[in-house]
């Protein structure tokens, strides 16, 4: 591949954190919670569950499409203002067979039905499985698709592409931006691959690869939000760029790169792709073990969390677990992560979910009131011994906030 500018190693290689998209489903088992003012998801899209809300109790019903038995439920809350955990008892829980569904009903704790920026946290057997989220949220989360193949949508070639982006100080707007006009154009070879479900794709520039993941209902690519360190006078803030991708044709792409240094400057460069020849992403063959990870600053908001402060973040190191389907990694599984967070992209060396909504723990946030966090991993196997991606965070107590970190993974004693 053809080295591309300086100024385009530097963008990819900054911090990404949150995406949005919208959701939709064509599952007829949805229709069971269409009501349900909470809703859940796992990550394998596969088992769904939702709370209906009736004064100070509800009830929880899950809905399981997978094709295997589910521990029994378990559902918790969480007090925004002093960080801890809540059992829900629930009128029975016992294992749900595979393509069944139960609901059982409860009382709330504290007696009365939480807020909207509550955080309920849903297990399976004892293995945190996902987390609760209003029915107005759950339309704003990140994609996810029950039924790819009754979504309209254009689904752009995998292989090389010819690709260009103009940097030109024309497109920067606001007050705080450099008074020297420049025109810059960043152009070269890419290799853009899309996963066999048409709904994430990796975008490997100038040896930087980039997760974007592809909203329900268009045919849009978005990345997460990159978060990159801005020196104020008055100290470190973060400024954030993100990239959208959309073709209008199987071959040709057109996108943004938006930028914002948080400090009184915007851009929005565009960027034009052109498809150029067939490509297929060699899959690769993980070593299974022990594995070192590593974060970037964690950010949430105006918070930066220490790794060791989550107790359920892997840090610094943990054990890969490898499925294969013949010689093809199908999930990994990672020291506190469980295979209910696990879901490959099928066709690409990217795994992990679009949505945060792992536990990892509790810490405090920068006016030092309790925060309790929950994130997602999407990381891109680069070698057998080599991962690299995002930690995406959100965190919730008294003020609730959103950011995450670049993560490198590395094994510590090959294959």
């Amino acid at each position: 591949m053809r080295r591309i500018s300086a100024m385009l190693i530097i963008v990819a290689a900054l911090v990404f954190v949150v995406s949005c998209g919208s959701t939709s489903s064509d599952d007829s088992s949805s229709d069971t919670l269409d009501d349900n003012q909470w809703r859940a998801i796992t990550n394998s899209a596969q088992i769904l569950a939702g709370i209906l809300v009736s004064g100070a109790g509800g009830t929880l019903t899950v809905v399981n499409n997978s094709d295997a038995v589910v521990g029994a439920p378990a559902l918790a809350v969480y007090d925004a203002t002093t960080g801890e955990a809540s059992s829900v008892a629930l009128s029975s829980s016992s294992e749900i067979a595979a393509g069944a569904q139960s609901s059982a009903s409860f009382t709330f704790p504290s007696g009365a039905a939480p807020e909207e920026t509550a955080l309920m946290l849903l297990s399976f057997g004892g293995d945190q499985a996902a987390t609760f989220v209003t029915s107005t949220s759950y339309l704003a989360l990140p994609p996810i698709v029950f039924d790819p193949a009754a979504v309209t949508a254009i689904t752009p070639l995998s292989g090389d592409w010819a690709f260009e982006m103009d940097l030109s100080t024309d497109y920067l707007t606001g007050t705080n931006c450099p008074s020297t006009p420049y025109s810059m154009t960043s152009s070269g070879d890419c290799e853009f691959f899309v996963s066999n479900n048409g709904y994430t794709a990796t975008w490997s520039i100038d040896d930087s690869t980039i997760q974007l993941n592809r909203s329900a209902i268009d045919s849009t690519f978005e990345s997460a939000t990159y978060y990159f360190p801005v020196e104020t006078d008055t100290g470190t803030t973060y400024g954030t760029n993100s990239w959208a991708l959309t073709p209008s044709s199987t071959e040709v792409i057109a996108g943004t790169l938006s930028w914002n240094n948080n400090d009184g400057c915007t851009a929005a460069y565009p960027i034009e792709m052109s498809y150029v020849t067939p490509a297929t992403p060699t899959i690769i063959e993980l070593c299974e073990g022990q594995w070192n990870v590593s974060y970037s600053a964690i950010t949430c908001g105006a918070t930066i969390i220490n790794p060791t402060s989550l107790a359920q973040l892997p840090y610094p190191t943990g054990t890969l677990d490898v499925t294969y389907a013949g010689d093809t990694p199908v999930y990994l599984t990672f020291d506190t992560l469980t295979s209910y967070q696990a879901l490959p992209y099928v066709g690409s060396n990217t795994y992990g979910t679009t949505m945060p909504n792992m536990g990892l723990g509790m810490t405090y946030d920068s006016m030092g009131y309790p925060l309790n966090v929950v994130g997602s991993f999407q990381i891109t196997a680069v070698t057998s011994t080599m991962m690299t991606g995002v930690l995406t965070v959100n965190g919730f107590g008294v003020s609730a906030c959103g950011g995450g970190a670049v993560i490198t993974m590395t094994s510590v004693s090959g294959c």
